[in-house]
């Protein structure tokens, strides 16, 4: 069409602006969700029975993507899941599912929604 008008907007600038901070607030993101696993490793550890205190030490929080990775084992991964699975047995100074009823009990707790509110204070204040 000869009587077309064509304006072109670039907008590399933008995009490259927005991906940085998209970047920073999923960095920003993940601490929080690692912070709150911190959380609910302090709590698995309370409960996890002891007897060389290898298994209650082995306990770790690693940041995987966005979210977080709780585990036990290390040196005492050969019976961690034993432990952990076997609820008749004695559990000295802890219990069985450990790992598995902090993390309940911090969701029945409210501790997603309470992540997601401080993820959305962080979006808030990227805006």
């Amino acid at each position: 069409m000869p009587n077309q008008l064509i304006m072109k907007l670039d907008t590399g600038p933008l995009d490259k602006a927005l991906g940085k901070l998209v970047g920073a607030a999923q960095k920003q993101g993940q601490a929080k969700v690692v912070q709150q696993a911190e959380k609910i490793m302090t709590v698995a550890k309370q409960r996890t029975p002891v007897d060389t205190g290898a298994l209650r030490s082995s306990g770790i929080v690693t940041a995987k993507g966005n979210g977080a990775e709780l585990s036990f084992g290390g040196a005492a991964s050969g019976y961690a899941i034993l432990v952990r699975e076997i609820l008749a047995h004695a559990h000295p100074g802890g219990q069985a599912k450990f790992l598995e009823s902090a993390l309940n009990d911090w969701q029945a707790g409210g501790g997603m929604a309470a992540l997601g509110r401080e993820i959305g204070k962080l979006l808030e204040g990227a805006a």
